[in-house]
């Protein structure tokens, strides 16, 4: 009796022992799944045990891809339809083709401002792309519009142009936001994180504007050298310079679009200049 007790004791014994060990076994470390590559969409919060008492580590600061203008503007209108000569927006030349992208953006930034900026851009640009399209189907288009958005550290802008299909009489609307605060920002707000003052920076608009009026000048004669001046001179004006529209490109340089007074032609054209400044990504 007393063997076969024995016997069924060193049984049991075997048995705890070999469970222990077979639990200790299974918890082999996988270090690409201990240590996901930082970045990855896929690696899961693991539960430790310190103690008996279980802490899941935050990974706040993996997965987190770099921001683009894309994830705060997409087109919410696109329409296939001619272009213009030059539009100075995107740089890009027509080819005689009917296949110029006109486009009308929306913000994805919450907030009021943004929501406000979206129902600005959609009163005034989706009337205009709907007569455009009437009047390509009559053989008479009117012209085109497109924007452009770039994010600059904390801050998006966006631009639009829409321009007539014959001359340079483009207009546009530019947005400046704070991405981190969905807010607005004003012209003097833009122009502060510039590495130029304010007064610089209108000193170049002023160069820029006199250097398209010094070249019709060269080439003027009788009355119209006096007709040049005074376009020279209203283009100058402050009320002008006070419509200045500003925005930082790819480039994060500081680029002006502004409109100069015509000599022929339209009333007033459109201008877009990079400025001898660029956003300075210390001051926000």
């Amino acid at each position: 009796m007393k063997i076969v007790l024995c016997a069924v004791l060193a049984s049991l014994t075997a048995l705890a022992m070999c469970a222990c060990n077979g639990g200790s076994a299974s918890k082999t470390t996988d270090p690409t799944q201990a240590n996901p590559p930082r970045g990855s969409s896929t690696s899961k919060v693991s539960l430790i045990s310190f103690d008996d008492n279980t802490v899941a580590p935050t990974e706040a600061t993996t997965g987190v891809e770099e921001k683009t203008a894309e994830d705060y503007v997409i087109t919410k209108i696109e329409k296939s339809l001619p272009g213009t000569n030059k539009f100075l927006i995107t740089g890009e030349e027509y080819n005689g083709e009917d296949n110029m992208p006109n486009r009308i953006p929306q913000l994805t930034l919450l907030g009021d401002d943004a929501q406000n900026a979206n129902t600005e851009i959609m009163s005034n640009y989706s009337k205009f792309l709907e007569d455009n399209e009437e009047a390509v189907a009559g053989g008479h288009p009117l012209g085109r519009i497109d924007y452009v958005a770039f994010l600059n550290g904390k801050v998006l802008s966006l631009a639009l142009e829409s321009r007539s299909t014959d001359t340079p009489n483009s207009y546009f609307s530019v947005y400046n936001f704070d991405v981190t605060t969905g807010k607005a920002l004003s012209k003097s707000e833009v122009l502060s994180v510039a590495n130029a003052s304010a007064q610089d920076i209108e000193g170049m608009v002023k160069d820029k504007i006199n250097v398209i009026f010094n070249d019709m000048a060269s080439k003027a004669t009788g009355n119209y050298v006096q007709v040049v001046e005074d376009a020279r001179n209203s283009s100058l004006s402050e009320e002008n310079l006070s419509k200045v529209e500003y925005y930082y490109n790819a480039d994060g340089d500081l680029t002006a679009a502004f409109r100069y007074t015509g000599v022929a032609g339209a009333a007033d054209y459109g201008e877009i200049s990079v400025l001898d400044a660029a956003m300075d990504f210390t001051a926000r």
